[in-house]
């Protein structure tokens, strides 16, 4: 709870600081920036970045963090992969990179002893559209003067940010929910079968 709390409480200040800046400094508009980059070797330093800053905060160890920001790397590589390939949406594409970083952090979990979430959690963070939080923000505080024009980008911005939040949270939970079941039960039939035998000896 207390970390919780505390995330909510830092989201709270960047936004307000976020909105008090727009308003002091009259900004214009940033939404027809452009952001987008076709280097893997910048998105691969800017995701492991955003991800060890991530687990930082919450105090991970240090050991894990060349982990983390491994998973970063390949979380956004197979997005910007599928997304620049194979023309995929964005949400599509997040979904199917954090299905993958779900996955790999169930084998991980045996080779770094750490839970799978702590391993998920950081390196999806990368994949969560902050750039259409912003604008869809910005359009908010903005909102008298957007025209009839901009409504379909702001309602465009807020669709694909509740599309991309759904799909990472989909692709982090559902493999963690079906293939730990599955391991676990692996495992307990192991365990019943060396029982068995060890029975069966005595």
């Amino acid at each position: 709870m207390t970390r919780a709390i505390n995330t909510l409480l830092m989201i709270g200040s960047m936004t307000f600081g976020i909105a008090f800046a727009i308003k002091l400094c009259v900004v214009q508009d940033f939404t027809s920036l452009s952001i987008s980059s076709n280097s893997f070797v910048v998105c691969a330093v800017a995701a492991s970045v955003a991800a060890i800053g991530f687990a930082t905060i919450f105090n991970m160890p240090p050991r894990l963090l060349i982990v983390v920001a491994c998973g970063a790397i390949i979380s956004v590589g197979v997005r910007n992969f599928l997304m620049l390939e194979y023309d995929c949406s964005q949400a599509t594409a997040s979904l199917a990179g954090a299905v993958i970083v779900s996955l790999l952090s169930l084998k991980a979990v045996h080779i770094v002893h750490a839970p799978s979430h702590v391993l998920t959690i950081p390196s999806v963070i990368p994949l969560i559209p902050g750039v259409f939080m912003y604008r869809l923000l910005f359009s908010i505080i903005n909102l008298e003067n957007v025209d009839n024009m901009n409504y379909h980008h702001v309602l465009n911005n807020g669709v694909n940010t509740t599309l991309i939040l759904l799909a990472i949270a989909v692709g982090v939970a559902i493999p963690n929910i079906f293939f730990r079941n599955y391991i676990n039960k692996l495992k307990e039939d192991k365990l019943m079968f060396l029982v068995r035998t060890k029975s069966k000896r005595a």
